[in-house]
């Protein structure tokens, strides 16, 4: 993404990332689960009531999503609510007065499907990911902990 505030870099195959989120950025395409579009503190076309905490955007496709979360989830932490692996897709939520809204929207990670036409018919595609940008250094590490050689699909 070319058009932001952050700085700039330049990754392969001459793609332009913000600076913050290079490093993940670069272990998702190598690993298998490309990108499309990111961007760090992404305050742009976001749900209402989406929350108030800094968020990355990345855009991938339907089909990197169960790899790429089988190669950051670690179940035996699920126990922690406020672990990675519970707050990538959450078994249980924190309770405060029956609903946690800063889990919901600021910690927990956010999904959406978007849908295009090919041949008239809809298809489902690509997929927007939005995390807390404070999420960015325990990706990074889960990924560079993946042996050489394995992917994401």
């Amino acid at each position: 993404m070319t058009d932001s505030e952050h700085i700039q870099v330049t990754t392969e195959p001459g793609s332009e990332v913000d600076e913050a989120i290079a490093d993940m950025i670069r272990l998702m395409n190598r690993l298998g689960a490309p990108t499309t579009n990111t961007c760090q503190h992404d305050r742009y076309d976001v749900p209402r009531d989406a929350g108030a905490a800094p968020r990355v955007l990345i855009c991938t496709w339907t089909w990197a999503l169960p790899n790429l979360i089988a190669l950051l989830d670690e179940p035996a932490e699920l126990d922690d609510l406020d672990s990675l692996s519970n707050r990538i897709a959450p078994e249980r939520v924190p309770y405060k007065d029956f609903f946690d809204d800063d889990f919901d929207l600021n910690r927990k990670w956010h999904y959406a499907i978007r849908v295009h036409r090919s041949d008239g018919e809809a298809v489902p595609d690509r997929l927007d990911i939005r995390m807390p940008v404070t999420d960015v250094r325990e990706v990074v590490r889960r990924l560079r902990m993946v042996p050489e050689g394995r992917t994401a699909a």
